[in-house]
C-alpha cells in the first residue's frame, strides 16, 4: 500500500533513497501487519551493486529510525507475535555449509551456544550500544580505552570488527598486514599459525578471538588471500566508536535483550 513519503538513508558505506510503502511482512513464520518499509529507487556507489542481498532490515531502536517509521521488532512485540522480547544471532564460520546463519525471534537457540550468556547493560538506546572495557593483544592492553571504557555497538549488518583508523591501522600493521583503505591484507595465509590472540573485555568477561576467528580467507577467481577481521573506519559524529560485527558474532552468539535493555554473548557452537 502506498504511503507517499520520501526517505533517504546514509550508511557507513553506501546510501539509498526512495519512498515508503506498507505491507504485511512475512518473517520466520510470523506475519507482521501494517509494516512500513522503504522502497529504494537510488543506490549511489558500488556497495549495493556488489552486495549479495536484497535489502536491509534494521533491528535497532526507534530513536534512530528514518522518518520515524516503526521498526519491525517494535511491531512484532506490539502484535504479541513472540513470547519474549529477545532476539539472537548465530553465524556460521564455515563457507561450505548451507546454513549461513540463524536469527531467532523471541528467544535464543540453545543449540547454537555453549556455557552461559554474559550480559552488558546498554548505555544508549540508539544502536545496541554498550561499553568495552579493553582490547588486548597477547594479553596486554592496547590502551585504546580510557578508564570509562570504549563506546561500542554490536551489529550483524557490519561484516568486520570496526574501529577508529588510528588504532585499528596500527593493530593491523602490528599483526604484519599491509593496510589499504582501512583493510589489513596479509602477504600469505601461512601467517595465521603464528598470529596472537586478541581479547575484547566486556563487563569483566574476556572474549578471546583466535587467529582462526579474526582472519578471513577469501577465494576469488581461483586466488586465495587472507584479510584481517579488523578494519579502520572513522565514523564522524558517531565516533570514536567500535563495532563488533560478524567476525565477533560468528565467534560469540549475540543475544539482544530488549526487555532488560542489555546485550549478551556466549561461545558459539559451530
Amino acid at each position: 500500500m502506498a504511503n507517499g513519503t520520501d526517505f533517504s538513508i546514509q550508511y557507513g558505506s553506501g546510501a539509498v533513497s526512495g519512498f515508503i510503502s506498507q505491507d504485511t511482512l512475512g518473517m520466520g513464520g510470523l506475519n507482521v501487519k501494517n509494516q512500513q518499509f522503504g522502497e529504494a529507487l537510488h543506490e549511489p556507489g558500488i556497495t549495493f551493486v556488489a552486495a549479495k542481498f536484497d535489502g536491509i532490515l534494521g533491528m535497532a531502536f526507534v530513536t534512530i529510525s528514518v522518518d520515524h517509521v516503526t521498526p519491525v521488532w517494535y511491531n512484532i512485540l506490539a502484535q504479541k507475535l513472540v513470547s519474549q522480547p529477545i532476539f539472537s544471532f548465530w553465524l556460521s564460520q564455515t563457507q561450505s555449509t548451507n546454513m549461513g546463519g540463524e536469527l531467532t525471534l523471541g528467544g535464543v537457540d540453545s543449540k547454537r551456544y555453549s556455557g552461559s550468556i554474559n550480559y552488558a547493560p546498554l548505555t544508549s538506546e540508539t544502536y545496541w550500544e554498550f561499553t568495552v572495557s579493553d582490547f588486548q593483544l597477547h594479553g596486554q592492553s592496547l590502551k585504546w580505552c580510557a578508564s570509562a571504557g570504549c563506546k561500542a555497538i554490536c551489529d550483524s549488518g557490519t561484516s568486520l570488527i570496526v574501529g577508529p583508523s588510528k588504532e585499528i591501522d596500527a593493530l593491523n600493521k602490528q599483526l604484519g598486514a599491509k593496510v589499504v583503505n582501512g583493510e589489513g591484507i596479509f602477504t600469505s595465509c601461512s601467517v595465521v599459525s603464528s598470529l596472537p590472540n586478541i581479547t575484547v573485555v566486556i563487563n569483566s568477561v574476556n572474549y578471546v578471538l583466535t587467529p582462526k576467528d579474526y582472519v578471513l580467507e577469501i577465494t576469488s577467481d581461483g586466488q586465495t588471500e587472507c584479510l584481517s577481521g579488523f578494519m579502520g573506519l572513522n565514523l564522524g559524529g558517531l565516533g570514536p566508536l567500535y563495532i563488533l560485527g560478524d567476525v565477533f558474532i560468528a565467534t560469540y552468539t549475540a543475544v539482544f535483550d530488549f526487555g532488560n535493555e542489555r546485550v549478551g554473548f556466549a561461545k558459539s557452537v559451530q
